[in-house]
C-alpha cells in the first residue's frame, strides 16, 4: 500500500524510529535524584569534620530581674568558655570577672585546681554594679565578702535569722 507515495514498510521504519527518538529525549542520561554511596559517606562525616570548629555562635543570656542587663556563657574553643556581662542601657559588654584571678581563688577555696578557660561555674550572682558576688563551682556554693576581699565556701546548713546565708568563716581566702 502506497499512501501518497510513501511505502508501508518505510513509514514503519520511519515511525519507529520517531518512537525511540522521542522516548530517548525524555529519557535522562544518568539518574541524578540519588546520590552516590561517597556523598552518602561524606553527608555522614559532616558533623564529625565541623566539630569543635565554630565557636561564639551560641548565646542564652541570664537576664537580671527587672533589668536590661545579662550575663552569659559563651563557648570561645574545643574546651574552653568564658564568662560575659552585658549592660544593655550602657552599651557596655565586658567579661564577667577576672577568670585567672577566680581560677585561683577557687582553687585555694575547694583545693583543687581550676583551668580559667574552663571554670566550672553555675548560678552566678552580681551585685548593683556588676561584680560577681556568689557563684556555684564545682558543686559548692562560694561567696565573695566585699569587706573581707575573700571568697568563703558557703555551707548549706548555715542559715541565718533573715534566711540568708552564713559564710564559712574558716574557708576564707584572699581574693
Amino acid at each position: 500500500m502506497d499512501f501518497l507515495g510513501i511505502g508501508s514498510r518505510n513509514m514503519n521504519s520511519r515511525f519507529a524510529l520517531a518512537l525511540v527518538l522521542l522516548i530517548s529525549g525524555l529519557l535522562p542520561l544518568e539518574v541524578t535524584a540519588q546520590g552516590s554511596k561517597s556523598d552518602y559517606e561524606r553527608s555522614a562525616a559532616l558533623a564529625r569534620r565541623t566539630e569543635n570548629k565554630v565557636y561564639r555562635a551560641q548565646v542564652q543570656p541570664q537576664w537580671f530581674a527587672g533589668q536590661s542587663r545579662l550575663w552569659y556563657r559563651v563557648q570561645t574553643g574545643a574546651n574552653a568558655h568564658e564568662f560575659i556581662f552585658v549592660d544593655a542601657d550602657k552599651g557596655e559588654r565586658r567579661l564577667a570577672f577576672d577568670h585567672l584571678e577566680l581560677a585561683a581563688a577557687l582553687g585555694r577555696t575547694l583545693k583543687r585546681e581550676f583551668k580559667p578557660t574552663a571554670l566550672p561555674l553555675e548560678n552566678l550572682e552580681f551585685d548593683a554594679a556588676g561584680t560577681l558576688n556568689q557563684v556555684r563551682a564545682a558543686g559548692k556554693q562560694i561567696r565573695f565578702n566585699s569587706d573581707a576581699k575573700e571568697w568563703h565556701e558557703i555551707a548549706a546548713d548555715e542559715e541565718t535569722d533573715d534566711g540568708g546565708l552564713l559564710l564559712n568563716a574558716s574557708a576564707a581566702i584572699p581574693r
